[in-house]
């Protein structure tokens, strides 16, 4: 994992401010998910909504949030402890950033959400390698270890797509959403993965839509109106 992830968790991004440029870490964007979230030492829950190992945003409606706080970063059945600074309002969303814990958010982001850092090195790939289909214009994002998005448009519209992580498949055919598993074995490392290589379920659960939410706003280049339509497809 150390050797996957290293070079993408040693990156830092670089964010012009009134005072100049300064560094900070790559940042996961989690739309509305109920099982990442901060648990204050005073009880209260608030959503995250982006998250990287020296500063979080989170929403505190209709109330301040406090300049200072502690208590815990939960995704799931993880947590570790953090002492919270704030540096930004804006409307209900604050930003801060982390003090105490910084080492213990580090090790969360690797094992929590690997896939979505993936995601973030996801590419667009040359039209001319992407085979013609029936009907509407297909896309196709990569990031190598087959993390991929594949969808159509047509008209302006998505009317199927394709997105994989980890092994796992969750698509939306025209009618209906389906996940599997791709058989690793007969396919090429490099190419989108075909149907007949994936094993089917009866049935596609909560966690993996989530998964897939995160997946989707966290693919770069990627039209904000495309973006909004996937996630739509995916909530509906």
């Amino acid at each position: 994992m150390k050797k996957i992830l290293g070079g993408l968790f040693g990156k830092k991004e670089t964010v012009a401010t009134a005072k100049g440029k300064i560094q900070r870490s790559p940042r996961v964007r989690i739309p509305g998910s109920e099982d990442v979230q901060f648990l204050s030492a005073t009880g209260k829950a608030y959503p995250i909504r982006n998250l990287s190992e020296s500063g979080l945003a989170l929403l505190s409606p209709g109330e301040h949030f406090p300049d200072e706080a502690s208590g815990e970063i939960q995704v799931g059945d993880l947590s570790v402890y953090v002492k919270l600074t704030t540096v930004r309002r804006n409307g209900d969303e604050v930003g801060l950033t982390i003090g105490d814990g910084a080492a213990g958010v580090r090790t969360l982001l690797r094992r929590a959400f690997s896939d979505e850092f993936h995601a973030l090195e996801m590419t667009e790939v040359d039209a001319t390698r992407q085979k013609p289909v029936d009907l509407g214009q297909p896309k196709w994002f990569y990031a190598p270890g087959n993390y991929e998005l594949f969808f159509v448009e047509h008209e302006g519209k998505v009317i199927r797509f394709e997105i994989e992580w980890s092994g796992s498949v969750l698509a939306f055919d025209g009618t209906q959403l389906r996940f599997g598993i791709v058989d690793g074995d007969s396919r090429d490392s490099v190419s989108h993965a075909r149907s007949s290589l994936v094993k089917w379920e009866s049935e596609v659960q909560p966690a993996q839509k989530r998964k897939a939410l995160r997946l989707i706003e966290n693919v770069s280049g990627l039209e904000g109106s495309v973006r909004k339509q996937l996630q739509e497809l995916l909530k509906s």
